[in-house]
């Protein structure tokens, strides 16, 4: 794997660091002055992987700044980059890590299949209640319908076209091929809800990422992600980085910090 993945979590210890794995990969989760250790885990590996990506949601923003800060400083060898994420970090650290392993890219190419896909994809959590859920905004009716226990609960889907609906049953229109990815074991009535809201067989049941859903949602909730069996493409080249000469897919390399230069178009 070329591109490390690592995930601002701010429910955890602010110096705690720990391994999240799915299938043989494996993505470090981090509290917001958890610096030190993860360049200390960076330098065990050192040359292994040559660029990182810091996963956050907006809220964490000032924090993840310090957080990738520390580590550029600390291990200056590995460049370091923030991603800012709408998506759940269930699913930041999903389609991270899926991305991750797509060949014959750059890094920086493949941190933007990372923006792209989680733009275009499904993702959110399972909320019992929507009572302090500020982002997507519930309605009125759903605020009242969190006061009464029993039934179906919430899906709160995250993103730029973000809404909440109810956890029903057959509640998820499949669009090609997906799997369900779930932070909680089968067992949990929010995974028996989504696995039933998403309407077939095809889950997966993971550990959560993020320690405690209600720092994230204000609500008890369990994340998820709906992954697709191909990820977005980065999207048109914009000219090369003159530092690392990565194709960039923007105007400024998200590594480097520079502009690009432009692709040399051969002459007719």
């Amino acid at each position: 794997m070329s591109l490390s993945v690592f995930v601002l979590d701010p429910s955890r210890a602010a110096d705690e660091v720990v391994d999240w794995g799915f299938g043989a990969d494996t993505a470090l989760v981090a509290g917001h002055l958890a610096g030190p250790q993860v360049a200390a885990r960076l330098r065990e590996t050192s040359g292994e992987d040559p660029h990182l990506v810091l996963l956050h949601r907006p809220a964490q923003a000032a924090d993840a700044a310090f957080l990738a800060n520390v580590v550029s400083g600390a291990v200056p060898a590995v460049p370091v980059s923030r991603l800012q994420v709408d998506s759940s970090l269930l699913a930041a650290t999903v389609i991270g890590l899926e991305a991750a392993h797509v060949e014959g890219e750059g890094d920086v190419s493949r941190l933007a299949r990372i923006e792209h896909t989680l733009a275009r994809g499904v993702g959110g959590a399972w909320l019992k209640r929507v009572t302090r859920l500020d982002s997507p905004s519930p309605s009125f009716g759903q605020h009242l319908r969190s006061i009464v226990p029993g039934g179906a609960r919430f899906v709160a889907r995250c993103g730029t076209e973000g809404r909440v609906e109810r956890a029903s049953a057959g509640g998820y229109t499949a669009q090609g091929e997906e799997q369900l990815v779930v932070g909680a074991e089968a067992d949990h009535p929010g995974a028996r809800q989504l696995a039933a809201w998403f309407g077939s067989d095809d889950v997966v049941h993971v550990p959560p990422v993020t320690s405690d859903a209600k720092r994230l949602y204000g609500n008890p909730g369990v994340e998820f992600v709906v992954v697709r069996e191909v990820l977005e493409p980065p999207g048109p080249g914009r000219g090369r980085c003159r530092v690392c000469r990565d194709t960039l897919h923007a105007e400024v390399c998200p590594y480097c910090h520079v502009r690009s230069q432009p692709l040399e178009v051969p002459s007719a």
